[in-house]
């Protein structure tokens, strides 16, 4: 089998990975593997977008839509990395929905003052979801589907980008079309194996902090 460079940089970006869960787990210090963690995610995702098909821009209803399905399709367990949580009125009925028939949900979030913030980690705590609250914001927005599962686990990424001269909404308060352009796309374990074990080795480091 031939390797070209993208495929030896997400190779060794899984290797890296995997390093930096090991220096934490053997006593180094937190941050450092942390950070080895996170700036491989950011060179994995990288060389994965540059030779994929780019993700699509939908519309925001689109968005939720594709999130909501497949927070009602989890077998066991959805991560959801955030921000500002923006999307938490959006998701609350689904996530009630698999809480209640004993899956788990987990919110990945940057710590704010904000108070819409705070009332958006009161919404999701209200439906059952238990939080991994980080110093601050890694830039990552996504969605992790049963992330133990070897065959079936996926990732749901999403970006926004504020439309040139509009104006941004307040910290979480939901966006819309007018203000935002919005991108997307699912990674799965049969065509993107090495992306998707990445973000899940970021959340796993996460947690153990």
């Amino acid at each position: 089998m031939r390797l070209n460079l993208w495929d030896i940089l997400q190779a060794s970006g899984a290797i890296c990975s995997i390093g930096g869960l090991v220096w934490i787990f053997s006593g180094g210090s937190p941050w450092l593997g942390y950070l080895v963690a996170a700036g491989v995610f950011v060179v994995v995702v990288a060389s994965a977008l540059a030779r994929r098909p780019s993700p699509l821009v939908v519309p925001r209803s689109a968005m939720i839509a594709t999130g909501k399905r497949l927070i009602l399709g989890a077998k066991s367990e959805v991560i959801l990395f955030g921000g500002d949580m923006s999307w938490a009125s959006d998701y609350k009925e689904e996530i009630r929905e698999i809480v209640s028939s004993g899956k788990r949900v987990v919110v990945v979030f940057p710590n704010s003052s904000a108070q819409k913030v705070r009332e958006n980690r009161d919404i999701l705590a209200s439906v059952g979801a238990t939080f991994v609250p980080t110093e601050f914001d890694i830039g990552l927005r996504a969605m992790v589907i049963d992330p133990h599962d070897r065959d079936d686990a996926l990732v749901y990424m999403v970006n926004r980008t504020l439309r040139q001269e509009a104006i941004a909404v307040a910290e979480g308060e939901p966006g819309s079309m007018q203000n935002y352009e919005y991108i997307a796309k699912v990674y799965t374990c049969q065509q993107d194996l090495i992306q998707v074990q990445a973000i899940i080795k970021v959340y796993e480091a996460l947690e153990r902090q």
